[in-house]
């Protein structure tokens, strides 16, 4: 997606001299480069579907035809794709090839965005707070174990470049050896409340209780005998429960 649509063909097929305007002398492009070897393709998703065509011939056949050129050039290729985007959603609507997306999808990995696996964010984070510190001359920068806890509550729109950059901002920021809970707070877009460490059982269900209950009451408008219902309790009893939370 970084390379102009006119210029992607000549990109990753090449060209010979005089191709086009500008085309001063002949250019290897990334597949006769990748020759033997392995060649990523990023956000494929977002490939002209006419140059899909062009992919999907050379997938198919293993050979290229630079632009301008009138010979053909054998490659052996191995293609690791990668998108973000619904590629069977793309094909519906006519906006990716669905013979591409079956020649290319021989073995699919699918990587879970960063909130389902927050388990990785420990690591992920301390190895690009590791890479930026270094670059700042702060070789001893660490996370503190509240800040840990307030990266795997945060829910990661963004993903792993969310949390890589934010790893740049408090590399930066930080002016003690230890990357602090409050810190990870404040730089980021939305407020990530500190860890409850004191919390009780019966207090953490009396919390859950009081939340259901008032989302029951904002899906039934109010209604009482309707929020009940959905909560699967008895009318009278959720006026108890009202009484007892001070709703």
């Amino acid at each position: 997606t970084a390379i102009p649509s006119e210029l992607l063909e000549s990109e990753l097929f090449g060209h010979v001299r005089g191709a086009f305007s500008g085309a001063h002398g002949d250019r290897v492009g990334k597949f006769q480069a990748a020759d033997e070897g392995t060649l990523f393709l990023d956000e494929i998703g977002d490939m002209d579907v006419r140059l899909q065509a062009k992919l999907l011939r050379v997938l198919q056949e293993g050979v290229i035809e630079p632009l301008g050129a009138n010979r053909r050039i054998s490659v052996d290729v191995r293609i690791v794709a990668s998108t973000n985007r619904d590629l069977e959603k793309a094909m519906r609507e006519g906006k990716f090839r669905e013979d591409l997306y079956f020649r290319l999808n021989v073995f699919e990995v699918k990587l879970p965005p960063l909130r389902e696996r927050k388990e990785d964010i420990p690591a992920l984070a301390e190895t690009f707070l590791l890479g930026f510190a270094r670059n700042l001359g702060k070789p001893g920068l660490r996370l503190a174990p509240e800040a840990l806890a307030g990266l795997q509550r945060y829910t990661w729109p963004g993903n792993v470049r969310e949390l890589q950059n934010l790893m740049e901002r408090v590399a930066v920021l930080c002016k003690d050896d230890v990357v602090s809970g409050s810190l990870i707070r404040s730089s980021l877009p939305v407020e990530v409340p500190p860890a409850q460490t004191n919390l009780q059982l019966e207090q953490a269900l009396a919390e859950l209780e009081r939340h259901m209950i008032l989302d029951a009451l904002a899906a039934s408008a109010d209604n009482k005998h309707a929020a009940a219902k959905l909560l699967g309790i008895g009318e009278r009893t959720l006026w108890t429960k009202l009484k007892k939370h001070g709703i």
